[in-house]
């Protein structure tokens, strides 16, 4: 799991904000990442083969942040096309891919995954997720801040609190809502195969993959056929 609050402008988190929320008894631990417009971390289980590598890579000289929660499948042919190393752990692949290609460099990807990138330096973030979905991931933002997590439920608990469950996530258990709905309505799935932009400190940008491009042409002909 990775989560964390990514300052658009404004004052920053204090350094255990994430921390005192994200505690667990039962074998996860909680590992803080701090930096200059972030607070946030990710979680490791002790029984599983996971190391720090494998979920989060810093590089300041490039102004470059990465949580990764998740795999690339794909990883011998971008080896061979990129010159990257097929047994590197996917925050430094993404890291790389990322410099070279910017967001674009998500198009390269199969695999399941949850990422977070954010640009301290610029104050600028981006969210990606897998085409299929595998891996979930919800945000919350505003004109000062994006707030994200791979663990729907406990983000919308931390914006939340005690308020009700919203009536139209309920509703989807009956009929077919808007798919970015949870249970907090301060909190927004991000859908698959979409990545979120903080374009500026006002304006957040949904990108459309070739996945979704494709689907969505399919449906407006079907529908200027069907009239």
């Amino acid at each position: 799991m990775i989560c964390g609050s990514f300052t658009l402008s404004g004052s920053v988190d204090t350094p255990s904000a994430w921390d005192d929320y994200y505690r667990d008894d039962e074998g996860l631990y909680f590992n803080p990442v701090s930096t200059d417009a972030f607070r946030g971390g990710y979680y490791l289980h002790q029984r599983l083969p996971l190391t720090r590598d494998d979920l989060f890579f810093h590089d300041p000289g490039n102004d470059l942040l990465v949580l990764f929660s998740g795999y690339i499948y794909n990883k011998p042919g971008l080896a061979g096309r990129h010159g990257i190393d097929a047994y590197e752990p996917e925050p430094r692949i993404a890291a790389r891919l990322f410099l070279e290609e910017g967001p674009e460099f998500v198009r390269r990807l199969n695999g399941d995954f949850a990422i977070f990138i954010g640009q301290p330096a610029q104050r600028r973030a981006y969210l990606f997720r897998d085409q299929v979905g595998i891996r979930p991931l919800a945000y919350s933002a505003d004109s000062s801040k994006l707030l994200f997590s791979s663990d729907v439920n406990s983000l919308c608990r931390r914006l939340g609190g005690r308020k009700p469950v919203s009536e139209e996530y309920l509703h989807g258990f009956f009929k077919y809502i808007d798919l970015t709905k949870t249970p907090s309505d301060s909190v927004k799935r991000l859908l698959p195969g979409h990545c979120l932009e903080s374009v500026s400190y006002t304006h957040l940008r949904a990108h459309e993959t070739v996945l979704d491009l494709v689907c969505r042409l399919l449906l407006e002909k079907k529908k200027h056929t069907c009239k």
